[in-house]
């Protein structure tokens, strides 16, 4: 069963980036689950670029889509919702 306590980090999604978007999230009344849902989709994203989300392109974050589509079969509603 996943942990809820402490999401994970990665060495391109972490310090205060990290703690800001975490920060954000919570203000805006997301569950802690939704809060560590997104984080670990910015983390999965930050390690297949190999780089801190913003430094991330656009066409970077098109081909990533792409890869979860074609490669990783991710549902439309998963990517899109």
């Amino acid at each position: 069963m996943a942990s809820y306590d402490r999401p994970n980090r990665s060495k391109y999604f972490n310090g205060p980036i990290y703690d800001q978007m975490a920060e954000d999230l919570q203000l805006t009344g997301k569950a802690q689950r939704t809060v560590h849902g997104y984080l670990r989709a910015v983390r999965q994203l930050a390690d297949h670029c190999c780089k801190a989300p913003d430094q991330i392109s656009e066409t970077e974050l098109r081909r990533y889509f792409l890869y979860l589509r074609n490669q990783k079969k991710s549902a439309y509603g998963t990517l899109w919702n």
